[in-house]
Formats: C-alpha cells, sequence, structure tokens
C-alpha cells in the first residue's frame, strides 16, 4: 500500500508538475530529508546524474543533498545516491514509467 505523501507525489509527477531539470533525458527522484523529514521530489538530468555533480536542496528546510559526484569534488572516489544508501543499508527503489522492475532479488 502506497501512502498519501507517496500517492501524491506519483500524481504530481503524472501531470508534469515535477520541479527540476527541463533537460528531455531526466530522472524524476523522491527522497525523504534526513533533516526535516520532507518528502519531496525533484527531476534531475540523466547525464548529470551519470557524468557530473547533482545536489538538491530540500524545498522545507533548505538542506543540501548529494545525489551523484562523478567528478570527485568531494571524495576521492566517484558516488551516488544509490551507493551512499546501500552503503548505510537503506533501500533503493526504482520505478519505471510502467511500474517496479525487478532487479537482483529486490524491488527497485
Amino acid at each position: 500500500s502506497v501512502s498519501p505523501a507517496e500517492e501524491q507525489l506519483r500524481q504530481k509527477y503524472a501531470q508534469g508538475e515535477v520541479p527540476g531539470t527541463k533537460a528531455e533525458e531526466a530522472y524524476a527522484l523522491a527522497y525523504t530529508c534526513g533533516v526535516c523529514e520532507t518528502r519531496s521530489m525533484k527531476k534531475i538530468s540523466k547525464l548529470a546524474y551519470h557524468k557530473g555533480v547533482v545536489i538538491i536542496r530540500c524545498p522545507s528546510c533548505s538542506n543540501l543533498h548529494l545525489i551523484a559526484d562523478n567528478l570527485k569534488w568531494f571524495d576521492d572516489e566517484t558516488t551516488n545516491i544509490e551507493k551512499l544508501m546501500k552503503e548505510k543499508g537503506e533501500e533503493v527503489v526504482r520505478l519505471s514509467q510502467y511500474g517496479f522492475v525487478e532487479v537482483e532479488g529486490t524491488t527497485e
């Protein structure tokens, strides 16, 4: 079962109301701020996620969140939110435009 907040985010995405990049090749990223616990969504460039640096700002408390660093600005190794969450033992759920995708035994 999906929470009402999650359903609202999915409706915003379906209606094209997600803030963020205007790039055609983009990911919609739903996340919960670790500081204020606000659930929100941003569109981020696929190119930046895979080749550059992506930092997003929480719309509620303005905290900055590192999503991807492929240029080694913040560490000696490249990283992204999926790697960071995996290191913390947290689950990453990927949605395609068609729903959940099963990857390596976990719902992603």
